[in-house]
């Protein structure tokens, strides 16, 4: 392991760090690498939805072993908030969030459950954000998207650079109307990964896995299965 990693593995398993530091955006690679190594898979798929795409991206980019295929499903090499607004809400909102995020503190997670967030979506989307910020408090939003933009600053040329010499299939995803994770994101990284294919959802946002589930999990299968994916590029 390296320095990183052995940092972030004293602390508790699948736990909330309270540390800001712990959230360096290079750890969450490191999490799916100790889960490989600990499950002993040799090969594997990596699939990641918005962050989690990224996270895939930074998994290529710092570790020798590749995966077979990579599938980013509304995400981005790099940040793709404009003036570094979370989530591209706007000065506003943005000014909200990080206010409150200034004063509030990082727990201990000691609710050790599954929660089906789709279902939640689909029942109630206030119940949803009410589910997701006391799983995942505002803060750690706040910390994890500005370490996210600050590795990407410093490292998009790098994270280009391999994506362009990753030489395994690519299937990227996107949703025409995402404000989010804007398509374009999602074009462009096809442009640096030469075996890559684009696929656009049409008329969803960035809750294409949940709105689109039966397209976005055709579309996959396609791809891991060698077929041909329909593509609009």
């Amino acid at each position: 392991m390296d320095y990183l990693e052995e940092k972030y593995w004293v602390l508790r398993l699948s736990d909330r760090p309270e540390k800001e530091e712990n959230y360096h955006f290079k750890n969450h690679a490191c999490d799916v690498r100790h889960v490989l190594q600990k499950e002993k898979i040799k090969e594997f798929t990596l699939i990641g939805h918005s962050l989690g795409g990224g996270v895939a991206i930074n998994f290529i980019e710092i570790f020798k072993k590749s995966p077979k295929s990579l599938i980013l499903i509304d995400t981005s090499y790099t940040n793709p908030f404009k003036n570094n607004f979370l989530f591209n809400l706007g000065k506003n909102i943005n000014y909200f969030l990080r206010t409150f995020a200034k004063f509030q503190k990082i727990k201990p997670n000691n609710l050790k459950k599954e929660i089906d967030l789709s279902e939640a979506f689909k029942k109630n989307r206030l119940k949803l954000a009410q589910i997701w910020i006391k799983q995942c408090p505002i803060k750690i939003m706040v910390v994890v998207l500005d370490k996210m933009n600050e590795y990407t600053k410093i490292n998009e040329k790098k994270t280009i650079s391999r994506l362009k010499q990753f030489e395994n299939p690519i299937l990227v995803i996107s949703s025409l109307f995402d404000t989010v994770v804007p398509a374009k994101f999602g074009e462009q990284i096809t442009r640096f990964a030469k075996n890559s294919i684009f696929k656009i959802i049409k008329d969803v946002h960035h809750t294409a896995i949940i709105e689109r589930a039966d397209e976005v999990n055709t579309t996959i299968l396609k791809f891991l299965k060698g077929k041909k994916v329909k593509e609009y590029f």
